[in-house]
């Protein structure tokens, strides 16, 4: 007789639903996308290497464009420079100058008019080298050019006179004068730009021209000179000086009393000490 098995109390276990297991083509499809992805931003970020080098090199272009341009700047300058030189150094290019003309102030002369010895008018006459340097003898000398002028040289010399008064004769011959020219070089007023005046003043060279013209015959008479004065002019880089036009000369007439004017007298040494001196207007 078959044995029953009694019932036991307990339920059998409820099944669990299934959980949807990732299939193959999932999984392939995932990695695909990462992949993509990785090379997406390799791509970018290759692109934005790439975007810097341009942005770099573009620069560097840049830089290299005006640093060539500004060499080529350089060199032109330099070649219109040496070129200027050349042209200085060959006589092309020279110191243009010109003598004003110095307006007459009676105020500055009347200290100085006296009476001609034997004509009974007046003179500008100087007794003593106080005279001359009270007066001020000078020249003015405008730069005509477009060049600055760096030096001057100014050179007194003179030219004809006579000795008059009581008792002067003329000797037949006339006598013969024996003289050289005085000068002096001005280098440190600065520069004498375009468009602008020098004013030397020469009294120190008419001195030194006056103590050397002596007529034996009647070395105790007032005499009479004319004195030219000439001008040479040098540009910044020049090695040689420039002249003016023949007629391009100034010149002084005045008396003087040799005895005042000696050589040996102090006085006239201690005025040729005195170096000739230059401004600017």
């Amino acid at each position: 007789m078959a044995n029953k098995k009694k019932a036991s109390g307990k339920q059998p276990h409820a099944q669990q639903p299934a959980l949807p297991m990732p299939s193959q083509n999932t999984t392939q499809l995932s990695e695909t996308d990462r992949k993509q992805n990785s090379r997406i931003t390799l791509t970018m970020t290759g692109t934005l290497v790439a975007f810097a080098l341009n942005l770099v090199m573009a620069y560097f272009s840049w830089s290299s464009a005006g640093s060539a341009q500004r060499s080529a700047d350089e060199a032109k300058e330099a070649n219109k420079l040496s070129q200027a030189n050349l042209d200085r150094a060959a006589g092309r290019v020279t110191a243009k100058f010109e003598f004003l003309e110095e307006k007459s102030d009676p105020a500055r002369f009347k200290d100085f008019m006296k009476e001609k010895d034997g004509f009974g008018t007046k003179v500008l006459r100087m007794d003593e080298p106080e005279d001359l340097l009270r007066w001020g003898p000078r020249v003015r000398l405008k730069n005509t050019g477009t060049e600055p002028i760096d030096a001057i040289r100014i050179s007194v010399n003179y030219a004809i006179g006579a000795a008059y008064g009581k008792n002067v004769q003329q000797l037949d011959p006339p006598p013969i004068v024996i003289n050289e020219e005085s000068s002096h070089e001005f280098t440190t007023f600065g520069k004498l730009q375009p468009g602008k005046v020098a004013n030397i003043f020469v009294s120190p060279l008419l001195a030194a021209q006056m103590t050397r013209v002596k007529f034996p015959h009647y070395s105790d008479k007032d005499q009479t000179g004319i004195f030219t004065v000439r001008a040479y002019c040098r540009l910044v880089g020049s090695a040689s000086y420039d002249r003016a036009d023949e007629s391009q000369t100034m010149c002084f007439h005045f008396d003087w009393r040799p005895a005042g004017f000696s050589s040996e007298s102090k006085s006239v040494k201690d005025i040729l000490e005195v170096k000739p001196w230059v401004t600017i207007d």
